[in-house]
């Protein structure tokens, strides 16, 4: 009779299930969620919803006091955009600027409302934590 010699790769050679992800015992639905995972996916949700989007802008551009109507839009520089903090301008410069100027004033203005959105975001991130426990 011979002997039977296990490998690592065999389930007699493994300890006991403790539900992690990769192991091929854990009894679950692949509904794991990292935090890293729901703050993006918060962040996803609410930077991609027309109504929260178009509602932040409306406000961010009435309570925008910067005076930057007196420079053309032909002189700003993409590091003055990446630096803006006037939603107005951002919105004029993509609307009829170059496109190295469309691309910065797009980052920036996602960066604003990404920081000025960042207390639902992370609400939100709260919220699916919850649902996926």
């Amino acid at each position: 009779m011979a002997a039977v010699i296990y490998g690592p790769g065999d389930a007699q050679t493994w300890g006991p299930c403790t539900g992690h992800p990769n192991d091929p015992r854990t009894d679950d639905d692949g509904d794991w969620l990292t935090e890293d995972q729901a703050l993006e996916q918060a962040e996803d949700e609410e930077l991609t919803s027309a109504e929260t989007v178009a509602d932040w802008l409306a406000k961010a551009v009435a309570g925008d006091f910067e005076p930057w109507c007196h420079k053309r839009i032909c002189t700003l520089t993409t590091m003055e955009l990446y630096d803006a903090q006037s939603v107005g301008l951002l919105l004029s410069i993509i609307m009829t600027g170059s496109h190295a100027q469309v691309t910065a004033a797009a980052c920036r203005l996602r960066e604003l409302a990404r920081k000025a959105m960042s207390s639902d975001i992370k609400a939100r991130a709260a919220e699916l934590m919850r649902e996926a426990a």
